[in-house]
C-alpha cells in the first residue's frame, strides 16, 4: 500500500532546520503524512514515485525539494510551503502527474528544475500552479 511517513516521525523532537531523506522503491507519500512538519528544510526523495494530496501542507520552514523518478504529486502537495525557494525534479520517468494546486502559494519559489522528460500538459500545469510565464 503506501509509506505513511508521520507514524515515523510522531514524537519525534528534530531540531530545525533539518534535512529529511526519504528513500526506498516503488513508495508512496501518503495524503497529508509530513503536513504541519515545521523542522524540515530540505526533503529529498530518492526512490518514492508518489506524493499525495497534502503530503508536505503548510511545511513553512521548508526551502528545497529535490525528488527523483516521480510519477505522481498530488493535489495540494506542497499547498503553502511559504519558504519554498529551489524545486528539483530527475529521474527516468517518462511523465509526471501534477495534481490541481500542488504547488499554490509557494511564492518564494525561485528555482525550478526539470531534468526529467516530462508530459507537455504537466507543464502547462506547472507553469499554471507557479505563475511561469513561458518563453
Amino acid at each position: 500500500e503506501g509509506y505513511y511517513a508521520r507514524d515515523f516521525l510522531n514524537g519525534l523532537k528534530a531540531p530545525e532546520n533539518t534535512s529529511v531523506l526519504i528513500k526506498g522503491e516503488r513508495l508512496t507519500i501518503r495524503r497529508a503524512s509530513l503536513s504541519d512538519a515545521d523542522f524540515m528544510e530540505s526533503v529529498e526523495l530518492d526512490g518514492p514515485t508518489k506524493v499525495g494530496a497534502n503530503a508536505f501542507y503548510k511545511c513553512k520552514n521548508l526551502e528545497t525539494v529535490k525528488a527523483t523518478n516521480l510519477e505522481k504529486i498530488g493535489e495540494k502537495a506542497f499547498y503553502s510551503c511559504s519558504s519554498l525557494e529551489t524545486l528539483e525534479l530527475t529521474g527516468e520517468e517518462k511523465t509526471l502527474s501534477l495534481g490541481s494546486r500542488a504547488f499554490a502559494d509557494c511564492y518564494n519559489l525561485k528555482t525550478l528544475r526539470i531534468l526529467q522528460t516530462v508530459c507537455i500538459l504537466c507543464l502547462i500545469d506547472i507553469q499554471h500552479h507557479l505563475g511561469i510565464i513561458p518563453f
